[in-house]
C-alpha cells in the first residue's frame, strides 16, 4: 500500500469519527487510537493491502468502543 493511499484510508477513518457518541463522549479519538494500533501491528507484520487496512481499523475502532474499560 502506497503511503499515500495510507493516509486517504486514515482521513476517512478520522472524518467518519463518532467519537462523541456514547459510550467514549469525546473523552478521545477512536479513530487516532485505532490508527496508531494499526500502525504497531504493521511495525510489527508488514504491509498489507488498502482493504485489509481499512479491515483492521474498523476491527480495532469495534473493539476500541465496545471495551467496557473505555466506557
Amino acid at each position: 500500500m502506497s503511503p499515500n493511499e495510507l493516509r486517504a484510508i486514515n482521513r476517512q477513518h478520522r472524518l467518519h469519527d463518532d467519537s462523541n457518541l456514547w459510550p467514549i463522549r469525546g473523552r478521545f479519538s477512536v479513530a487516532n487510537r485505532a490508527i496508531r494500533q494499526a500502525y504497531l501491528f504493521m511495525r510489527d507484520y508488514g504491509n498489507m493491502t488498502g482493504d485489509e487496512y481499512t479491515t483492521l481499523l474498523d476491527s480495532l475502532e469495534s473493539e476500541i468502543v465496545n471495551n467496557p474499560r473505555n466506557w
